[in-house]
């Protein structure tokens, strides 16, 4: 009996022990079983975000090491959507309402405002400092994910204001090729001589600003040229009527009105692009005031309208300042796609790991290489080309000149006045009607409270 007993005790303890053991590997497994999920735009997106897409998954094998000798199991999976700016914001807003946000989401800085506000959006302010790699990144780097000098994700790849032009066609005009205007009166007397010079040429400066785009195209950075600005972060008030504004309807009144140097029928045009890009090709227009990166899909070997011969044919110009004392030497946006988590997901951590492994030097410069995008890190330029594309190395230099639009939950509302500030200057309003409706609009959707006035 005693002999029985102690087997029985033995087999007791034995089994308790198993059960524990499975259980305890049960739990475990079951808790370091982790998936991330990713939101980003679909293949129709091309560019920089099919490069970042292809980063993230030729990353997911280095990523699932790295979390195994962590002993975490990782999957990461995508949601894909169209890169349709207003129906993947409101996805987002609804996503995060119903707590069924993806762990990392792409997202356009704009949206930072509403979306921190919310309480969304993971602080990583603290981990960026830590991390040793967010020395490289340049200030419009930086600037693109801030939002109350707080900082919330990495960018993509990154934009700056440009003004692309045609070396042959200047050449032909007695033009320099290496052509960079000191002021923005030289890009009007410039258009001039090739007006003179080509007849025919439809629009000497295409594509100045397109109604169906942002204002950041050109407006502001005229605004900012002339001394100016559209928010006062001191004040924290928007700028409704300035000498600076007034100075921008004047020269895009005299592009449109009194020079006839750009069609409004182009900008008023719902999709102005292929129509600026043919014409641009077809010798139609020997500017185009937009941004850098334009020749991969526009005018390279795969583009929309390919020139015979991409670095002989095409120019880049940083845009300048309005060469009045006291403002800045160039005038230029800079704008990119960037990366956020998730505040309310499961694992904003392990999310971090995944970014900041997706961001290293050599794979952004890839990205920056292969998307025909400028670099967001300085120390990308150490790295091989990895296009023929020589642009995006050369054209750095221009995101030191630049300036992002204020990251603010107004600012939609602002941009959409910009616009109508500007169809009022294509509807031949006169510079100081477009500036005197701006305000009133301004005063009318935003209160007085909210604005003011610079002499």
């Amino acid at each position: 009996m005693n002999k029985m007993r102690k087997y029985l005790i033995v087999f007791s303890v034995i089994a308790i022990t198993l059960i524990a053991i499975f259980a305890y590997l049960f739990f475990y497994n079951a808790s370091s079983s982790v998936t991330i999920r990713i939101l980003m735009y679909d293949e129709t997106s091309g560019g920089e975000i099919n490069q970042a897409y292809n980063n993230m998954v030729d990353s997911i094998p280095e990523f699932k090491e790295k979390m195994a000798l962590k002993g975490i199991n990782v999957s990461v999976s995508f949601d894909l959507i169209p890169p349709d700016d207003d129906a993947a914001r409101t996805k987002k807003a609804l996503d995060f309402s119903n707590n069924q946000a993806a762990d990392i989401l792409i997202m356009n800085p704009p949206e930072l405002a509403e979306f921190v506000e919310a309480g969304y959006i993971y602080d990583l302010t603290e981990k960026l400092r830590d991390w040793p790699d967010w020395a490289n990144y340049t200030d419009a780097a930086k600037a693109t994910v801030s939002y109350k000098n707080r900082y919330y994700g990495l960018p993509i790849g990154m934009y700056a204001s440009a003004i692309s032009y045609r070396k042959d066609l200047f050449e032909q005009a007695g033009l320099p090729s290496d052509w960079q205007p000191k002021n923005v009166s030289e890009i009007i007397s410039v258009a001039m001589i090739l007006k003179q010079q080509f007849p025919n040429m439809e629009m000497p400066i295409g594509c100045v600003h397109e109604l169906s785009s942002s204002t950041i195209e050109t407006v502001l950075p005229l605004i900012w040229g002339y001394g100016g600005d559209i928010f006062n972060e001191t004040s924290g008030k928007w700028v409704a009527k300035s000498p600076q504004l007034l100075e921008a309807a004047e020269w895009l009144d005299e592009v449109y009105n009194t020079k006839n140097l750009s069609l409004s029928s182009v900008a008023r045009n719902p999709n102005p692009w292929s129509t600026c890009v043919r014409m641009f090709a077809e010798n139609d227009s020997a500017m185009f005031m937009s941004t850098t990166s334009l020749e991969s899909w526009a005018w390279g070997p795969q583009g929309e309208f390919p020139l015979e011969n991409l670095t002989n044919q095409l120019g880049y110009a940083a845009f300048p300042g309005s060469g009045l004392p006291g403002t800045p030497l160039f005038s230029g946006f800079s704008d990119a796609y960037i990366l956020v988590i998730n505040n309310n997901g499961k694992n904003p951590e392990i999310a971090w790991d995944f970014l900041r492994l997706l961001n290293s030097a050599e794979k952004v410069a890839k990205i920056s290489d292969l998307g025909s995008v400028l670099s967001p890190r300085s120390d990308s330029i150490y790295y091989t080309n990895y296009s023929s594309n020589p642009f995006p190395k050369e054209l750095r230099w221009f995101l030191n000149y630049t300036r992002i639009y204020p990251i603010h939950e107004e600012y939609p509302i602002v941009d959409e006045l910009l616009q109508h500030f500007v169809e009022d200057i294509l509807d031949n309003l006169g510079p100081q009607t477009a500036m005197d409706n701006f305000y009133s609009n301004m005063r009318n959707r935003l209160g007085d409270s909210k604005i003011e006035i610079w002499q």
